[in-house]
């Protein structure tokens, strides 16, 4: 079995992929569930390969699949681990991703998808540094706790909420493209101990091995090098709900709430409006657009701040170029 050494796999936890409307930018990052990661993936890699000692390699027990399971295709795995063909049987799923190094779990996630403790729609990200990314799918925030403490987040781009949502609920198991933004393509399928096993490869030839049920569901996937190390494992498990931190179950049901406006300017000129608790600052995702304090558009919004009573005030937001 090969092995892995001296790797260091960087954190960089919140910027797993970036929504194309402008979510998933700067500081405060939207967290896509998906399957790619960011660039530094490619440096991670370099790292990994070269890092990997020769020592032979060892297959498991492998079985020959039916015609019928070789004829199986990336748009059937696709269609069967979208959020809408999971959830139709009532039931939730939960991910947990590690990443590898010299054989030890280096980092850890956890996505989440289905309904919380009172049956309401979630999605949640959370990882090992305690950073936790919750969705108000009714308000269309989201609930970001990390070590400065709790805050609610919102993307200012015009669709780039409903994006990001739409995005995470199909894509949070599988995706149609590799860590690199390359199309994937099936390149072995076969059975190990019973189990449907099909293998992808992206275009520099990188191996993305995927465990499925009778139902072609994902059970599990390897990520491996052009060599067949293994640098990250996602596996899936089925779950009856998630449990709401009960601080953010106080802010989503707070009655305590002050208004968020955000006035856009220019031809198409319109208000979009959020009410959230006023004892946590909210923050916005990096956007193509620039966010003011004032109506004339002169001086740049910055950060919320609280009042002399630490509650945070109403505020009016002018989004422009």
């Amino acid at each position: 079995m090969r092995s892995l050494h001296n790797v260091l796999i960087i954190a960089g936890l919140l910027s797993l992929a970036s929504v194309a409307s402008g979510c998933g930018k700067g500081d405060d990052k939207l967290v896509m569930v998906t399957t790619e990661r960011s660039n530094d993936t490619e440096a991670i890699k370099e790292e990994v390969t070269e890092a990997i000692e020769t020592e032979g390699t060892t297959e498991n027990t492998r079985e020959e699949a039916s015609e019928e399971e070789k004829s199986i295709t990336i748009d059937m795995i696709y269609e069967a681990n979208r959020g809408e063909a999971l959830l139709q049987d009532k039931q939730s799923y939960r991910m947990n991703k590690k990443y590898i190094s010299d054989g030890k779990e280096e980092i850890t996630e956890e996505y989440f998808l289905g309904v919380d403790d009172k049956g309401a729609y979630v999605q949640v990200f959370s990882n090992s540094d305690n950073e936790t990314q919750i969705l108000d799918n009714r308000n269309k925030v989201w609930y970001v706790t990390d070590s400065k403490g709790v805050s609610v987040l919102i993307c200012p781009d015009e669709g780039g909420v409903e994006y990001a949502i739409s995005y995470q609920h199909d894509n949070m198991i599988f995706s149609k493209k590799g860590i690199n933004g390359d199309d994937l393509s099936i390149s072995d399928v076969y059975k190990e101990a019973g189990q449907l096993v099909v293998e992808m490869k992206d275009q520099k030839q990188e191996i993305y091995r995927y465990f499925l049920d009778e139902k072609y569901r994902i059970k599990k996937c390897e990520y491996c090098t052009v060599d067949g190390v293994v640098y990250c494992e996602d596996v899936i498990s089925v779950v009856d709900s998630y449990t709401l931190p009960t601080d953010i179950r106080a802010l989503k049901e707070s009655e305590n709430l002050r208004t968020v406006s955000l006035q856009f300017q220019g031809e198409d000129a319109h208000v979009r409006e959020y009410y959230v608790d006023n004892s946590v600052p909210v923050k916005f995702t990096e956007s193509d657009s620039k966010l003011y304090k004032d109506e004339e558009m002169k001086e740049l919004w910055t950060e919320d701040q609280a009042g002399e009573d630490g509650k945070y005030p109403d505020i009016t937001i002018y989004v422009g170029n």
